[in-house]
């Protein structure tokens, strides 16, 4: 398997039992630098799109600031 080289998050469901939360921690554990965040729910998007979508958009802003140090964005 090639090695995952971009900036990866991986967000997990406490209660999901389609995609148990182990996984989610499996997941992120092979890829280097991965970051987990767990949200207190079952399948993500049905039940905590807001969770989500607050955990998404704090780890693109992370993104672009290391992008601007790095002189990657304008």
């Amino acid at each position: 398997m090639p090695a995952v080289q971009a900036p990866t998050l991986v967000i997990g469901g406490t209660h999901d039992l389609a995609t148990p939360l182990g996984h989610a921690r499996e997941l992120a554990g092979l890829v280097p630098g991965a970051v987990l965040r767990t949200v207190g729910c079952g399948h993500l998007a049905v039940e905590a799109p807001d969770a989500v979508e607050r955990a998404l958009a704090s780890f693109l802003a992370g993104g672009q600031a290391v992008a601007r140090r790095m002189s990657m964005l304008p």
